[in-house]
């Protein structure tokens, strides 16, 4: 009797507590400099950066894309569905990530290089159609404390890192197919 009393209460404690861990979806980038947490769960999404052992951003929105578009913004912190992740030994691909709406679609693939100097993040974004951005985070930072950076962001041209040892270019265009930001920590 005991003992399908204990099964019973572990078998309804994995019904309830399944879908919760299934929800889960988070893989670490890592090398012996930096390590990034990237959710993947109806989101794209750096939850967590440490680089030469500071932690520099950690939260639910650290780092995405978004899009400013007809007075909307659309972002990868809220997606239609879940991308897919392709890991093929030193690379990390995140593939489908879309978002926004009927009246424009948003596609994006994440690529990470990572080697033992430097983790290299390269996103190609493409819409349906060719559109006027009021502004193009690719990506957007959120970091921990605002003196992680020494003050010379360069409008969508790029950061200078204070302390991380990081840094990225940025394109202000967005256009069908192209290359919009690259991100290197090294």
């Amino acid at each position: 009797m005991l003992n399908k009393s204990i099964r019973t209460a572990l078998i309804y404690c994995l019904l309830i507590l399944l879908p919760a861990i299934s929800l889960a979806q988070e893989i670490t980038i890592s090398n012996p400099k930096i390590s990034m947490t990237l959710n993947y769960s109806k989101q794209a999404c750096i939850t967590s950066l440490v680089v030469n052992g500071q932690k520099v951003i950690s939260g639910t929105d650290g780092i995405f894309s978004s899009v400013d578009a007809g007075g909307k913004t659309y972002s990868s912190l809220h997606l239609k569905r879940n991308p897919v992740l392709v890991r093929n030994g030193s690379i990390i691909k995140l593939n489908d990530i879309e978002y926004g709406n009927n009246g424009l679609k948003i596609k994006e693939n994440w690529l990470f290089t990572i080697n033992n100097k430097s983790i290299k993040w390269a996103i190609k974004r493409s819409t349906g159609k060719s559109i006027t951005a009021e502004e193009s985070g690719a990506p957007v930072f959120n970091f921990d404390n605002i003196n992680t950076w020494e003050g010379a962001y360069q409008g969508y041209g790029g950061g200078a890192p204070q302390h991380c040892g990081c840094g990225f270019t940025a394109s202000r265009a967005v256009s069908h197919k192209i290359p919009l930001a690259t991100f290197v920590c090294s």
